[in-house]
């Protein structure tokens, strides 16, 4: 069995503007996953770090 963690990351003001927030990137790498067979242990969202 395949297992894995999702770590999603948005720098910038200007990304979440763009709708690219760390959400949509879950909802991806979850579907990734899904279709890969692998099992998502844990899931870590971090938005506007270091800003």
């Amino acid at each position: 069995m395949k297992t894995a963690i999702i770590f999603s990351r948005c720098l910038s003001s200007v990304a979440l503007e763009a709708r690219q927030d760390t959400s949509r990137q879950v909802e991806y790498l979850q579907l990734y996953a899904t279709t890969n067979h692998i099992t998502i242990l844990k899931i870590f969202q971090d938005a506007l770090s270091g800003s």
